[in-house]
């Protein structure tokens, strides 16, 4: 194989004056096409990738409301989840409420069972994400409509997976003395969220 000297020392060798053989001409020109050929390309890492998307129709949760999700990345390192998530009949579950005296709590908690042909992800975000629990926190656009007027407002979200389902866990807490957790209007969302999350020690905790 050519080296890079070897190559310039025979680029060197042709006459400016044009008294070069086609004989010289090719020897130079096949050392630099030995040398091409032969640099050898780093090693990459290998991986693989996968996506798992809701192609013809959406999941639906036990309250009918709606998910279009796609699931992309690489396995052990990397995921992007994009998703429109429309929530016809707001779940209002209320914790700790016996009566309207007391606080009440709204989980804002949606459970979406993945589609059957995608229950394989599973597989593919164990080692990038936890399993059957929260993790990461964001803040998604989220549309509704509040006394007839349409209104967008950010809405701190967490995505996890738990078992079969994904789960979207809305966090609309008021501030105060005593923090409450207000139930969030029907509407809807369509946002793209990428992410990892190593196994921190917090979690644990």
């Amino acid at each position: 194989m050519a080296t890079k000297a070897q190559v310039i020392a025979k680029i060197d060798t042709i006459n400016d004056n044009g008294n070069n053989t086609a004989r010289e001409v090719r020897e130079v020109l096949n050392e630099i096409l030995n040398y091409t050929e032969n640099v050898p390309f780093p090693e990459t890492e290998k991986v693989e990738f996968f996506h798992f998307w809701t192609e013809d129709k959406p999941v639906v949760d036990k309250m009918q409301n709606t998910l279009w999700y796609s699931i992309k990345g690489i396995k052990d390192q990397w995921v992007n989840i994009t998703f429109n998530i429309r929530i016809l009949n707001p779940e209002k579950s209320i914790q700790n409420a016996s009566s309207i005296k007391e606080d009440v709590f709204f989980d804002n908690i949606y459970i979406f069972p993945l589609a059957d042909k995608d229950i394989e992800v599973l597989n593919y975000l164990e080692n990038i994400v936890p399993l059957n629990m929260k993790s990461v926190r964001f803040i998604i656009p989220y549309t509704a409509s509040i006394n007839g007027q349409i209104m967008d407002y950010p809405l701190s979200t967490s995505i996890y997976f738990r078992e079969k389902n994904i789960v979207f866990d809305f966090n609309y807490v008021i501030g105060g003395e005593k923090k409450s957790e207000m139930g969030i209007e029907g509407g809807k969302a369509f946002s793209s969220v990428s992410f990892h999350c190593p196994p921190f020690n917090f979690l644990n905790g």
